[in-house]
């Protein structure tokens, strides 16, 4: 499952860079790696118009990828990254006042374009303010040291193994289980003990 988890995200993220350099040159005819782009390159509207219309194709383009799968549970993978840039209901004036608001605090100026607008969805959609909160922390560690990342996750695949279940969130609360591991791991418990993938689409050096 970890192996297609990352299969498809390499898919999503391919789809998203080509069509945003596809449809986002309308922006700007001096343009860099669309996935650098971060809170001191915010170009307002016409970002956001390449954007849309650019998520929108890849959002075909990756749907087609579902139907080619045979697993079930790369399906489900393949049909969460799909809900992830879904931005059907979204306006360009919703993105641009929320990503205005979003690099105001200046903590989030090293935040890629790319998620600041992906935590705008979030926040649009009603997500859970904690889970919004972590994604927002999880980007502001970018980039995370291989080695870091690998010590954090096998901390938490030795607790999956010894107890047979996820870390739930009062044992994270606790301090039976380290959050920042969780997060350095790219994962977040809710209070509902549901288990959720952070994510980063962005490029960060």
């Amino acid at each position: 499952m970890k192996g297609g988890r990352y299969e498809i995200k390499k898919i999503l993220i391919f789809c998203i860079l080509i069509f945003f350099i596809i449809f986002i040159s309308e922006a700007s005819a001096e343009i860099k790696n669309v996935l650098e782009n971060d809170g001191t390159d915010w170009w307002k509207i016409g970002y956001v118009g390449g954007f849309i219309t650019g998520a929108m194709v890849a959002k075909w383009e990756f749907s087609i990828c579902v139907y080619r799968l045979e697993s079930e549970v790369d399906k489900e993978i393949c049909n969460e990254g799909l809900n992830r840039i879904d931005i059907t209901g979204i306006t360009v004036g919703q993105i641009r006042d929320g990503v205005n608001a979003f690099y105001n605090d200046f903590s989030n100026r090293r935040i890629k374009i790319v998620d600041a607008i992906y935590i705008v969805k979030m926040r649009i959609k009603g997500e859970d303010p904690e889970l919004i909160d972590s994604q927002i922390r999880y980007l502001k560690m970018q980039p995370i040291d291989k080695e870091i990342i690998n010590k954090s996750s096998k901390k938490y695949v030795a607790f999956r193994k010894k107890r047979g279940r996820n870390p739930t969130y009062k044992e994270i609360k606790n301090g039976d289980f380290s959050f920042e591991n969780l997060l350095r791991s790219g994962i977040f418990i809710d209070a509902s003990n549901n288990f959720h993938l952070l994510v980063s689409y962005g490029t960060y050096k």
